[in-house]
């Protein structure tokens, strides 16, 4: 420990400093640096906010001397309770251990994404010529963004053109974002590979994605849905990197984005199905040790783990018991092991909340109704809209049988945050057996801690014996939770009232 501490100390700290330079646009209040210290987007980041000075100016020092951390600044107007606000992004960065890099924000509109408009910042210091290569880089990926080619017609030429003009889009992006990151003589070599799979694979994401809208868009011309999958097959090898280094570690986004073509690569060569037994298998024959080890770990914690992946509520038990053998990490085998917690059969661990009206409520109370639990909060987009698709197309449904109970929990604040909440009826219903982990902060509860919960929306199906069915995802079809709840419902059990 003492060496490790004497280590940092001789590292040092990376230090970021800036100054708003507008003259246009209203300046922000607050400066929010969002450091994603996990490496990992399944755990909760760290949001450090810093108050402009009269000049404004903020300083922010890291609290780690990483080899590299992953940050992201975001400009805040009108800040309210914990950060919120007018928020606008300024990307994503690393920092190593001896950044003493200076930003200076100016508010010329450079293109962006999708026609917007973006900042431009401008690096000073030791360490800046990494900042701004970054910043280069999502210049060069905006300019080739905006080139793609329009969606094919449903016709022959039509498709082969687009498929043509993509692949040569592809092939000089890459080229240029790899000419631009190897003429940065002052960043690392790993800076260098690491951007480069990361831009590299970003651009080979939306290549993937355009196949598979054109093959959606092609549906009941199977002679041009097979040009579809042969072209795609045909640089597959270009798209998918089988060899990755573990650099790419250190970029969280890059797992969502190989994840994703995969699946696409899944959804081509079997009719459209994407099943995760199928997937999972492609990726633990596609990757080896630590990647491998990622990929399943992202798989079953991420958020997009399983979107779009059919049969999860089926396999998933077999698949995480399966998993263990490739898992040779301590954190990896303790992900796998909380996960088993939600197999089918498990028992629900009792939670203790406080209703309305400030009195004890316990899961084991339902004890012998059939009840989806559901925790969300305030500003929670995702909740929302699984709230909407739930009301519309379930709760007509499930409100009449008299052995469904709908369990709302609150992650609160405070008793105000959540009464709003309610009334907002954006994220719950009066209809529901509303509850909160009030006066608990966020993900602290018992509960919570114990299902190691990092964000909501966060759902369980537990059956009439208080044991769990299943983990249920927001994505999951409205037939399909129907059939779990029905099937749930049938089940006899023996049960003290």
């Amino acid at each position: 420990m003492n060496n490790a501490s004497a280590q940092e100390h001789l590292m040092g700290k990376p230090i970021l400093t800036g100054k708003i330079q507008y003259t246009k646009k209203n300046l922000p209040d607050s400066i929010m640096i969002t450091v994603v210290s996990k490496l990992n987007y399944w755990e909760p980041a760290d949001r450090n906010i810093i108050k402009m000075n009269v000049n404004h100016e903020f300083s922010f020092e890291f609290n780690k001397a990483n080899k590299l951390i992953l940050f992201k600044p975001v400009a805040i107007r009108n800040t309210g309770v914990n950060g919120s606000g007018e928020a606008k992004s300024w990307g994503t960065y690393y920092a190593e251990p001896t950044d003493k890099v200076h930003i200076d924000i100016f508010d010329r509109q450079i293109e962006s994404l999708y026609g917007a408009k973006e900042d431009s910042l401008r690096f000073s210091g030791m360490g800046a010529e990494k900042y701004n290569l970054i910043f280069s880089l999502n210049r060069i990926f905006y300019h080739y963004f905006s080139l793609i080619p329009k969606e094919p017609g449903q016709n022959l030429d039509s498709l082969d053109s687009f498929l043509h003009n993509f692949n040569q889009l592809r092939k000089q992006y890459i080229n240029k974002i790899e000419t631009t990151i190897n003429s940065s003589s002052k960043t690392s070599s790993q800076i260098h590979k690491l951007l480069t799979y990361s831009y590299s694979t970003q651009f080979n994401l939306l290549w993937a994605s355009y196949h598979e809208l054109a093959y959606k868009k092609c549906s009941g011309f199977h002679n041009l849905q097979k040009r579809i999958i042969e072209n795609f097959n045909q640089y597959e090898s270009e798209v998918i990197d089988v060899k990755v280094e573990d650099i790419v570690l250190y970029n969280p986004h890059y797992f969502q984005w190989i994840s994703s073509i995969i699946k696409t690569k899944e959804f081509l060569n079997n009719e459209g199905n994407i099943d995760l037994a199928g997937f999972y298998k492609a990726i633990t024959n596609t990757y080896s040790q630590k990647i491998r080890e990622r990929m399943i770990i992202e798989l079953f914690m991420g958020t997009y783990g399983t979107e779009r992946l059919s049969n999860i509520y089926e396999v998933s038990d077999s698949l995480l018991a399966d998993a263990r053998k490739y898992l040779q990490s301590r954190i990896g085998r303790l992900i796998i092991s909380e996960k088993m917690k939600f197999k089918k059969g498990a028992p629900l661990y009792n939670g203790e909340f406080i209703t309305l009206d400030d009195k004890k409520f316990t899961t084991a109370s339902l004890k012998g109704k059939v009840f989806l639990l559901e925790m969300w909060g305030v500003g929670c987009t995702a909740c929302a809209g699984y709230h909407a698709k739930f009301e519309q197309e379930l709760w007509p449904i499930l409100k009449n049988k008299k052995d469904f109970k709908m369990l709302s929990i609150n992650d609160g604040k405070t008793k105000d945050w959540w009464l709003r909440g309610i009334d907002s009826k954006l994220y719950t219903s009066k209809d529901y057996i509303n509850v909160s982990n009030l006066p608990y902060s966020s993900f602290n509860h018992p509960f919570f801690k114990y299902y190691a919960v990092y964000g909501a929306p966060f759902m369980l199906l537990v059956d009439k014996e208080g044991k769990i069915v299943a983990q249920i995802k927001t994505d999951i079809q409205s037939k399909e939770l129907l059939a779990l709840i029905d099937n749930a419902l049938s089940e006899k059990h023996s049960y003290s009232k």
